[in-house]
């Protein structure tokens, strides 16, 4: 009895101790984080009992601090500064110090998180995750174009992901780079933005093609103005600057090509074809053979005829052309070709008995634009031409005669049988006869 006495009278101090609140300053204490590691430090407030729960001050003996409730040694809730935790942001895990609201030992509240690594996050956080925010220069990995790159976002987020304004840099397994700046939704491009891609998938012709894209976008592919590099249906090196929609050249353009057989393409584009007006596909046709250029006068004189290049309008009507009231009196081919600079503006002028060297006809652009053209020589072979035809003329005699009511459109070259560069005219025909020859 006696002995059962003194164990009772020897505990009792410590049983009154659980029961009561008791005031510590830096006392030396462990607590275990959200994360489950445990940290070593002093705490400075109020304990109940002895189970290491109650509220105050604990600086850890890494050099971070909490205030806020502890339960049985846990951090629970309180504020933060420099707390190594684990945080999901932008879809990535990240180790780092967080500094803000906690909630059973996490993230939660307003707050700011510096990763190990590299990188830095602020923003609402729930549960150890960014919500929404802003993040500067963390390492994440964007999926495009079913290829996966690595690299740095800086920007907003959204409902933890990328969603927003931001900018992004990365580079894939294989080496391609990639760099997007603008907006984002659910974790990718979305809305208006401008992208530097080495690899990127563009429908051209009808066909996937891939290549170097640089400009502006929208929901991750081209829309506006931007420039591509890449290879056409037959391998040949090309480059596109112009207008897209959805991924495919459409609007105002240039295309050219790293090959001497192919013209470049100056105008319209349509969902990755080149499909120009005539006066554009005039101008295509002189930066090949004949070359030529339109001058903005010339251009705003052929405008006053658009009929000519219509598709049910036929150019072979020469007897009854209505260009005979046109012409302009006493311009013959040699003073043009001798002052080709005094009709730089445009003049309808009257060729007759040209006898036809060479002639071609076909279908050159994807809108299905007819073309022909026939180089011929005057009775004295002084003088050379080349007549562009709004009209396919399929099988035209050779040596045979033409009378052509025209507009001048520069003067070019063309090299004769002899193997010799020679002075030729190129004109852009109104209406025409053929001698001997019925389409």
């Amino acid at each position: 009895m006696k002995k059962n006495l003194r164990l009772l009278l020897a505990l009792l101090p410590l049983l009154l101790l659980a029961g009561c609140s008791r005031n510590v300053e830096e006392k030396a204490l462990a607590l275990v984080l959200g994360s489950g590691e445990k940290a070593e430090g002093t705490f400075t407030g109020t304990l109940e009992g002895l189970d290491r729960t109650g509220s105050g001050l604990f600086r850890s003996s890494d050099g971070w601090t909490f205030e806020g409730e502890i339960r049985q040694g846990v951090l629970v809730s309180g504020e933060g500064t420099g707390v190594p935790l684990a945080v999901e942001a932008a879809g990535e895990t990240l180790e780092g110090a967080y500094t803000g609201g906690l909630e059973e030992g996490l993230p939660q509240g307003e707050g700011t998180f510096q990763a190990a690594a590299a990188g830095e996050a602020s923003g609402t956080f729930d549960s150890g995750r960014l919500l929404a925010g802003e993040v500067a220069g963390l390492t994440v990995s964007l999926e495009y174009q079913d290829t996966v790159y690595r690299g740095v976002y800086t920007g907003e987020v959204a409902d933890g992901t990328l969603q927003g304004e931001g900018r992004f840099s990365g580079i894939s397994e294989n080496g391609w780079k990639l760099e997007y700046a603008g907006g984002w939704d659910g974790g990718v491009p979305g809305g208006r933005g401008e992208l530097s891609a080495e690899h990127l998938v563009i429908e051209w012709e009808g066909e996937l093609r891939a290549g170097y894209y640089e400009g502006q976008t929208r929901d991750g592919v081209p829309s506006g103005q931007g420039a591509f590099q890449g290879l056409n249906g037959e391998n040949v090196p090309a480059e596109y600057t112009g207008a897209w929609r959805e991924g495919r050249m459409h609007g105002a353009g240039v295309l050219t090509f790293q090959a001497d057989n192919y013209f470049t393409r100056t105008g319209t584009f349509t969902e990755g074809w080149f499909t120009p007006t005539f006066l554009e596909a005039l101008e295509t046709w002189g930066s090949y053979e004949p070359e030529f250029t339109l001058s903005p006068e010339l251009k705003e004189f052929l405008l006053q005829y658009p009929w000519i290049w219509d598709e049910d309008n036929e150019n072979l009507d020469y007897e009854g052309s209505e260009f005979r009231t046109e012409i302009q009196p006493g311009l013959y081919a040699g003073t043009y070709m001798t002052q080709p600079e005094e009709y730089a503006g445009g003049v309808w002028m009257r060729l007759t008995s040209y006898r036809i060297v060479e002639a071609r006809t076909g279908i050159y652009f994807d809108n299905g634009i007819e073309l022909t053209q026939i180089t011929a020589v005057d009775s004295g072979y002084r003088q050379c031409w080349r007549f562009l035809v709004p009209e396919r003329m399929e099988d035209l005699p050779r040596a045979a005669r033409l009378d052509a009511y025209v507009v001048p459109l520069g003067l070019s070259t063309y090299t004769n049988t002899l193997g010799e560069e020679v002075p030729c005219a190129v004109a852009l025909v109104g209406d025409i006869q053929v001698r001997g020859w019925q389409k």
